[in-house]
């Protein structure tokens, strides 16, 4: 038999265990469904998905147990007799050999564990180019796009260096997915794409898995998975529309890369942001293809400055707090003004004779004038969410000299 028999009956098998799950499942019962003999059948099989028939059957009532804890409160050898298992004592160890907890635990504490997915076998090889989509006539290229707000959050992610989503499960597995998913707490679905700048580490492509989480979330999760800490983020949500046919995901994913490639982000008012990561979520024929891109308003100068004078504001206390901790005799703050850069932006002579201005004339600044005891001089004082600048001046800003100028 060639490749592409195998394919369609392996996937033949697969539709019959999903579609019949909740039932008895015999040898004879595959065996029909795959159109081949019970030996053919197993092997094939094994040789397609690296599993035997039963160790996916197991897997998937197993998974459908641990979702049905997670979301109701049906008792456990209930859950137990709805999915096959014949004594609760079977379930229990079948479920910690299958997750590591046992199925009361999991209940109670809900830790992410790894939900067993069933990967359409067709998937894989319309991926590597085996079996081609149909013609994408049949999927609708209308993308809805819609604004989502995300708080302060967490990332948990695992990264891999391949350029895509296959590529990326080839070097790294594919348990993150049933992994991610089994969160119950996360924002979305578990996706791929590109993680924000400050995560990415030197030479890597910068891609990763990972789902959102609330900040407050601390279950414990495995080494080979990192978390990180994400400021509020504005996302763009692309959505396409349901198709028919599963295995014109490609298709729909495409379409939605493309929309995001030809969307006019400066003409609605928007620039990508680097507060999130490129999400991608993949397809499914119920929902379409989705994808989320973070973005954040694109400012005029007047918004702008106004967005900077609030930021200052919010840094006040601690800016007060930072320069009277600075040690400079005679230089005691209460309070802090907000100024214009061009008002206090004097210039200095540096001791190699050269001439320097270290404020910017079109920027607000956080600043005030102390009077120095027993001098006709003065403190000027300026700061940024960057940097505290301390001078002292003669009567109208004449002969300044820098006292400090450092980063915060």
């Amino acid at each position: 038999m060639d490749l592409p028999e195998k394919i369609k009956a392996v996937s033949r098998i697969q539709h019959y265990i999903n579609d019949h799950l909740d039932e008895d499942i015999t040898l004879d019962d595959i065996a029909k469904a795959s159109g081949y003999s019970k030996f053919y059948a197993i092997r094939i099989y094994k040789e397609l998905t690296g599993q035997t028939i039963f160790e996916t059957i197991r897997a998937l009532r197993l998974t459908k147990a641990a979702k049905t804890l997670q979301s109701s409160d049906k008792k456990v050898v209930d859950v137990a007799m709805n999915n096959g298992f014949g004594s609760h004592d079977g379930f229990t160890k079948a479920f910690y050999k299958q997750f590591g907890i046992t199925p009361q635990k999991y209940r109670t504490e809900t830790p992410p564990i790894n939900w067993f997915v069933h990967y359409p076998i067709e998937d894989y090889y319309i991926l590597k180019g085996y079996i081609k989509p149909m013609s994408n006539e049949k999927v609708s290229r209308t993308v809805t796009v819609t604004v989502v707000e995300r708080p302060a959050r967490k990332l948990i992610f695992l990264r891999h260096n391949g350029t895509d989503y296959l590529s990326g499960c080839e070097e790294v597995g594919c348990d993150w997915e049933g992994f991610f998913n089994s969160i119950p707490e996360k924002f979305d679905t578990a996706a791929e794409g590109l993680l924000p700048k400050f995560l990415i580490k030197p030479n890597t492509r910068g891609r990763a898995f990972f789902v959102e989480v609330p900040l407050d979330y601390c279950k414990s999760i495995p080494d080979k998975y990192e978390i990180a800490e994400l400021p509020p983020c504005t996302y763009l949500y692309f959505n396409g529309m349901p198709y028919k046919d599963p295995n014109d995901f490609p298709i729909a994913i495409n379409i939605v890369n493309e929309a995001i490639k030809n969307y006019p982000f400066e003409q609605f008012g928007w620039e990508i942001s680097d507060d999130g990561p490129y999400l991608c979520m993949g397809a499914e024929p119920e929902t379409g293809a989705r994808s989320a891109v973070p973005v954040k308003k694109v400012l005029n100068n007047k918004e702008r400055k106004v967005s900077n004078m609030e930021k200052l504001l919010n840094l006040k206390t601690t800016i007060i707090e930072e320069f009277n901790s600075l040690g400079i005799e005679g230089l005691h703050l209460t309070d802090l003004n907000l100024l214009e850069g061009s008002y206090i932006n004097l210039e200095y002579t540096l001791p190699n004779g050269q001439k320097v201005k270290l404020l910017e004339d079109d920027k607000m600044y956080l600043g005030n004038q102390i009077e120095i005891d027993g001098k006709e001089r003065c403190y000027g004082v300026a700061a940024d969410e960057n940097y505290l600048l301390v001078c002292e001046y003669g009567c109208n800003g004449l002969d300044p000299e820098i006292v400090i100028y450092k980063r915060r």
